[in-house]
């Protein structure tokens, strides 16, 4: 079972291990003491990591890797970031964050093999082929929201793949 912790820069938020976020609030007092109301937030996706709108937060999305490293690591060194150990943003869990270095981050990424070697290429989801494959099919009628679902990706990517903004040298005939 997931441990639960507060968030010390935002009292009455909540995150697990597991990388969920939880809002506390008091709703009243009962027989045994206060009683208390708890829901799970929604998690958006800014730059391809999970991130959860907290009125108790200066900014208004916050990334959940912060949050769970602040409530169950500490507080934030200067000039460090949060580390996903194996390269996915979407996995949040505590065994698969760290604060660390850009040096760091870098070094995971080249461990974990998720460094392009083509200008273009993200994480291995896209190659100069499925590019091709992509302009070819949007030419054919596809549309660019059935193409980032298939290919897992942003629609945005779709549309600047079919721009020739990303894979310049690529672009199909």
């Amino acid at each position: 079972m997931a441990e639960k912790r507060e968030i010390p820069s935002a009292r009455g938020y909540f995150v697990d291990t597991e990388g969920n976020v939880y809002s506390r609030w008091r709703t009243g007092l009962g027989p045994a003491g206060p009683v208390f109301a708890e829901r799970k937030l929604s998690v958006r996706i800014s730059d391809g990591y999970r991130c959860v709108d907290l009125k108790a937060a200066k900014r208004k999305a916050v990334n959940v890797a912060w949050l769970v490293l602040e409530a169950f690591i500490g507080p934030r060194p200067d000039g460090a970031f949060a580390r996903h150990l194996d390269d996915n943003p979407s996995n949040n869990r505590l065994d698969n964050l760290a604060w660390g270095t850009r040096k760091e981050n870098v070094a995971d990424a080249i461990r974990n093999q998720c460094r392009a070697s083509r200008r273009g290429e993200k994480r291995d989801r896209l190659t100069a082929e499925k590019a091709a494959e992509i302009r070819a099919r949007h030419k054919a009628g596809v549309t660019q929201r059935e193409l980032a679902q298939e290919f897992g990706v942003a629609r945005v990517t779709i549309t600047h793949i079919i721009q020739g903004r990303t894979w310049r040298g690529r672009r199909a005939a």
